[in-house]
């Protein structure tokens, strides 16, 4: 069973094992995960990831939100294949569309 907690400190947990620095190694990526959860069912535009993740001007900020979203994907479909939808690209955004369970 995949678990996301979102109380105390934030945990991505896969049968009861964390699972959460195996996609997120820098600060950065825990971020856009926690956002991006935190405000399921929204779209939240690349743009808006950007200015809050990246300073201005950052020439690596769409391949690094790229790279931090496949990584996440690719967690999830480990976890459960179809757990990878939950994380879909639209119209130049992301969207969290469903939480198996969030503590």
């Amino acid at each position: 069973m995949f678990t996301i907690r979102l109380m105390g400190r934030f945990e991505l947990l896969e049968d009861g094992r964390d699972i959460t620095r195996s996609v997120t190694r820098y600060s950065k990526g825990l971020g856009i995960m926690q956002y991006l959860i935190l405000n399921h069912d929204t779209p939240v535009s690349i743009d808006r990831l950007k200015s809050l993740f990246w300073d201005e001007g950052s020439g690596n900020a769409d391949a690094a939100l790229k790279t931090t979203v496949f990584r996440f994907r690719e967690l999830l479909k480990d976890a459960d294949p179809s757990l990878s939808a939950c994380l879909a690209s639209r119209h130049q955004s992301y969207i969290w569309l469903s939480s198996p369970k969030v503590d």
